[in-house]
């Protein structure tokens, strides 16, 4: 049996992975350690819970050759903060590790982005020190972000970044750091792989995800739905976004291959990125159709837009105020010109039998999924 400890299986990337684990037919049977926050037990439970709700299984899922085990934990904290018992079972019994927590906010100090990103990776290499002293450490798979490049510009490799580069926000930075901790450990022989995602949305066959972050809220601003229809000329920029069942499949096809130890893979659009305003027209076009009503698009230079946007923080109520505070994260990317080669990491997975989808194929079905969870169909909303 093969014991596979995942964090952040609450998360966007961490439930999609359980969700394909669940269904996956394999020759060794699996057991997953599922670390998770928790004030106690009946806390643990109801996490549990709703996640199972989330997957479509029963708390007491047995199915196939899989079976879940939900532990309290905290990647924070030292031996990833489980019980004494815990500990020692879970490290007697793992073989792979799942990195998959993290927390996304960009406006963290410093000092507190490392905490999450660097200190919980040390807390984690750890665990893996001891279950490889054991003997039975076969693989450990990291999720960190293509935004490790910063304001690289150009065509980003598909490699360790040693450049000299500046960073959007102290969460890019802090994932970088624990990128040059992760590469030190791969040059002593630890069996690790990077996974580079870019912007996670919705699955690419039912646009389902278990929360909606950035991406949805980004549509409505292009949109103008949260700027009173004002939105920047956005030119030709675009956004590299990826399904979560992508990215979910290549962190499994990667856990499980020997070939995969020391590779670093983008799991991203790449050159097929979506243009923002062509972004912006599907999620009209699909608002319309769902009956919602958004205020006229008023598109202005970006100059003009950055004037006009504290007049509109000034002027917006506790909700939407709450909304438009993030966009100045969001417009700092869109000088860069950054393209994410990814040409050797889908080489390697349609090599073992998963395929890229590009948006063109899933995009519509991503937007119909949040439009038809947050408005139902036929709803109407005012501006």
């Amino acid at each position: 049996m093969k014991g596979i400890l995942i964090t952040g299986a609450t998360g966007s990337i961490g439930a999609a992975v359980v969700k394909e684990l669940i269904s996956m037919n394999t020759k060794d049977p699996l057991h997953l350690f599922l670390l998770m926050r928790a004030k106690d037990e009946k806390h643990l439970l109801e996490r549990f819970s709703s996640l199972c709700d989330f997957w479509g299984i029963a708390e007491t899922f047995t199915g196939g050759s899989v079976s879940i085990e939900p532990v309290i934990g905290d990647v924070s904290l030292p031996r990833l903060g489980m019980k004494e018992d815990v500990f020692t079972e879970v490290v007697s019994r793992t073989t792979h590790i799942l990195h998959c927590a993290g927390n996304v906010r960009m406006n963290l100090p410093l000092e507190e982005a490392r905490l999450i990103s660097v200190g919980a990776l040390e807390n984690l290499l750890r665990i893996a020190e001891t279950i490889g002293d054991q003997g039975h450490l076969e693989k450990i798979d990291v999720i960190t972000t293509i935004g490790v490049a910063g304001r690289m510009s150009g065509i980003i490799p598909e490699r360790e970044l040693v450049e000299e580069r500046s960073y959007h926000n102290t969460y890019e930075q802090a994932k970088a750091e624990a990128e040059v901790l992760l590469f030190s450990k791969i040059k002593e022989g630890v069996p690790i792989t990077i996974h580079r995602p870019s912007m996670v949305v919705g699955d690419s066959r039912d646009g389902r995800i278990i929360g909606f972050k950035i991406f949805y809220y980004l549509c409505e601003f292009l949109a103008g739905q949260k700027t009173s229809g004002l939105v920047p000329w956005l030119g030709d920029a675009s956004l590299d976004i990826v399904p979560v069942d992508f990215v979910a499949k290549a962190m499994i096809v990667s856990l499980f291959s020997e070939e995969a130890i020391g590779k670093v893979f983008h799991l991203c659009s790449g050159r097929d990125a979506v243009r923002l305003m062509f972004l912006a027209e599907e999620f009209r076009r699909l608002a319309e159709e769902f009956s919602i009503k958004l205020p006229p698009r008023i598109v202005i230079p970006m100059p003009a837009f950055k004037l006009l946007y504290y007049f509109l923080v000034f002027t917006a109520d506790e909700k939407r105020k709450r909304a438009l505070k993030t966009l100045p994260y969001f417009m700092k990317y869109l000088g860069n010109k950054q393209i994410f080669e990814n040409r050797q990491t889908l080489a390697f997975l349609k090599e073992r039998g998963l395929a890229f989808v590009p948006p063109k194929d899933y995009l519509d079905k991503v937007l119909r999924h949040y439009l038809n969870t947050k408005y139902g169909l036929g709803s109407r909303l005012s501006h």
